[in-house]
This record gives C-alpha cells, structure tokens and sequence, in this order.
C-alpha cells in the first residue's frame, strides 16, 4: 500500500509562514509599546516640563543659534520660523528671530517680531534689550532712551540697570549734541553736508599736516578669542580709506614698532579694557592746544550684548569710527548712515565712508593748525613729551618773553576722548 508523504518543501514553506507571522507579530507589539511610551513620555527645557511641539521648537532654536554663530543668518532664519510653526507662542524664538533679520537690515520685520514677543511676555528683558538696540542703531534715539529707561525702572539696582544708566548718559549727551549743532549750522545743512559742527563742539584737534605721514602700530592679537588674521587687512585697508578720502592730506604709514607710533591699534577681548562700549571700541586721544599728539585705538573683537561673533563687515565699520576719532573727529554724526555715528551698527553689511563723513573731514583739515598748536607740537615731540616742563622752565630764566610764554601754559592742554559705550560692554 503506497505511504502518503508530504514534500519537504511544503513542510519549509508552514515553517515560513509560522515565522513570518510571529515575526509580524512581534513588531506590532514593539510599536505599540513605543506608542504607549510616547503618550506617555515627558519632555523638559531648563528643568521645566513641555510639551512635545514645543521641546522640538527649542531644538530648532538651538540649531539656530549654531548658524548664527558661523554667519549663516539665512539657515538660521529657516531654523526659527520652523521652531515659530511647532510654537507661535514662544518668543525666545521670536526675539532670536528678530537679531537674525535685524543683521539683514529688515528693520521692520525685526521690529515687528521684538514687540510680538514683548506682547506674549511683556517682562522679557532680552525682548526689550534688542528692540532698543535697533532703535539705537538706526537713529530712533528717544525712542532707544524710553525703552531704555523703562528697562533701568524695572531693573532698579541690577548690574542691567547700573550698565544702561551710562548708556542712557551717553545717548542724552549726543542728542543735546545734535540740538546744538542743528542750532549752529542749520538742520538742512546738518542732515544734507556734514556734522562738522559736531567735530568741533569740543574744540578743533587735527593733526599738524607738516607731521604726515603718521606712523601706525598694530599690536599682534593672534592669542586673542575671536581674532582672525583677516581683521588686520581690515584695519589697515580702513586706514587707506580715510587717507584717499582726505585727498592724500593726511597720510600713513605702517611700521614694526610701537616705539616712535602715532597711532597704535590693539585688539582686546575683555571689555572692562574699555571705558565705553556703545561704539565697539574707543580711541584715546592726547592733545595739547589743538594739536593731536598721540592716539591709542583698542578694538573689541565681542560684543557683550550679543552671542554672535562681529563679522567681517562689522568690524571694518568699526575700524573706520574709531580711525576717524584718531584724525579729529571727536564727535559724531546724528545720522545712521555715516560710519561716526554715535554707535554701533547691528545690520551685518559693508559700510564705508558717506558723503557726509568725507565732507566733515574735508571742512576738519581745510586748514592747517594755528601756529601755536604747531610750536607746542614740536615742542612736545622734541622734548619727549616734556613740553609744559620745558615751558615753565623757561619762565622762571626769561625776561620779555613770559607774557607769551604765559599764554601758552595758561592753553596747554592734555585731553582724552574715550569713544564708545561705557560698559556694558558694549556701541
């Protein structure tokens, strides 16, 4: 009688299928777990609980800041509106959001995301913080100082308020500076020709034009923090700037040595190095009469208010403010547009000298220096800076000539022009 048998094949192909079951069945149990995890998971952004939109918000704010970092501001616009479409209601996205598009000169989109984060947190300081800062920036001084102001109220004895209440001095300095000017010249001239005025409400300081060409020391900043090589090329091709910009009458010249510098250039990451912030920089100046006798220029290479690196762009304005108070122009524009504005700019793009800037510079060195500037500067340099010593010196042996002599003691002068924010920082 024939035996009945199944074929091995048959017997492999049930084995396949019982696998392929349990196989399936086993994923849809792991799924399912992970659903039931991720109901019921729980997410956290500095110690606090969140919801899960809201936790990927934050990631892409994070990311964003990355980009930020490394200048790529377009990527990290991307980054935030995404982070704004899981969660329209935070507005540490909007506030980054509004220094990104403040750095691509949309002023008005920054502006709008500022107060819509002000209006979802009407506490949020770094909202208040950065809405002031583009006013300051772009020429809207009353408004930077009620905002400001309302910041010192809030803050009262924070270290926040103590840093604001110097840049609300400095703010409040420069728009009596802007009345008395519009005053001499006239608002038409003021806005249109230049802010010469405004150069020389102090007094006039040049340099004597004999002296040129002026010899420039950049100090060495490569241990520096967010140094680059490039910075220097930046700083010298600022100082050809003004020079082709004077018509060749004011001339420099770079050399290896602080030693026998006109000029000296340093670098600095510390802040504190700086008696004012609001500019980036400053630049003190000595003086004796109307004469400039020597400059040191400290550059800073942060800033304090900001978690972004200074770009290219950013420095080469501020190379060319602080340059520009070195060869006498001690005070500012009024106007945003021009490189000796009164602070910092905020918008990431190439700035260079305005009309206005090369016509106060022009009206600045039109003329030489008085002839008693030009004596007491010689007599300075060849004295070793012994100038007032060798003129009371002189007195006390003279005869006919101390009347004069008097003069000159009675006008020596030794000034310093600390240009920028007192920090803060930060200008």
């Amino acid at each position: 009688m024939p035996k009945l048998t199944l074929p091995r094949t048959d017997v492999r192909m049930i084995d396949d299928a019982i696998r392929s079951v349990i196989f399936r069945f086993i994923v849809l149990v792991i799924c399912a777990a992970n659903i039931c995890a991720s109901a019921h998971a729980e997410y956290f952004v500095n110690g606090k609980s969140v919801k899960a939109s809201t936790y990927k918000a934050y990631q892409l704010i994070d990311s964003s800041l990355v980009a930020m970092k490394a200048n790529r501001t377009d990527e990290a616009i991307d980054l935030l509106e995404r982070a704004l479409q899981y969660d329209p209601d935070l507005a540490e996205a909007r506030v980054t959001l509004g220094v990104a598009l403040a750095r691509q000169d949309k002023t008005n989109e920054a502006e709008n995301q500022f107060r819509t984060a002000l209006a979802q947190n009407s506490n949020l300081l770094i909202a208040k913080l950065n809405l002031a800062a583009l006013y300051q920036s772009s020429g809207r001084l009353t408004d930077a100082l009620t905002l400001y102001e309302s910041v010192i109220a809030h803050e009262k004895d924070s270290e926040t308020a103590r840093d604001l209440k110097e840049r609300v001095q400095m703010l409040r300095q420069e728009l009596e500076n802007e009345d008395e000017a519009a005053e001499k010249e006239g608002d038409a001239d003021l806005d249109q020709q230049s802010y010469y005025a405004n150069v020389i409400s102090d007094g006039k300081r040049q340099w004597p034009l004999l002296h040129m060409p002026l010899r420039v020391y950049i100090f060495p900043g490569e241990e520096l923090v967010n140094y680059r090589p490039e910075f220097d090329r930046i700083l010298r091709q600022s100082f050809i700037e003004w020079q082709k910009a004077s018509y060749g009458r004011i001339q420099f010249v770079f050399v290896k040595s602080p030693a026998h510098a006109d000029i000296t250039c340093a670098w600095v990451d510390d802040p504190k190095k700086l008696q004012s912030t609001a500019e980036g920089g400053e630049a003190e100046v000595r003086t004796i009469l109307n004469s400039i006798l020597k400059v040191k220029i400290l550059l800073l290479l942060n800033d304090p208010t900001s978690t972004f690196p200074l770009t290219d762009n950013l420095i080469r304005t501020l190379c060319l403010h602080e340059i520009g108070h070195a060869i006498g122009l001690i005070g500012h524009s009024a106007k945003a547009s021009d490189v000796m504005y009164c602070t910092g700019q905020i918008v990431d793009k190439e700035k260079h000298l305005s009309k206005r800037d090369v016509n106060t510079l022009h009206a600045l060195y039109k003329t030489d220096l008085d002839p008693q500037s030009i004596y007491l500067f010689q007599l300075e340099r060849a004295t070793g800076g012994k100038a007032l010593e060798t003129l009371q010196f002189t007195i006390i042996g003279g005869t006919c000539v101390i009347a004069v002599i008097l003069f000159f003691v009675g006008v020596v002068r030794n000034a310093t022009a600390a240009r920028g924010k007192k920090k803060q920082k930060k200008q």
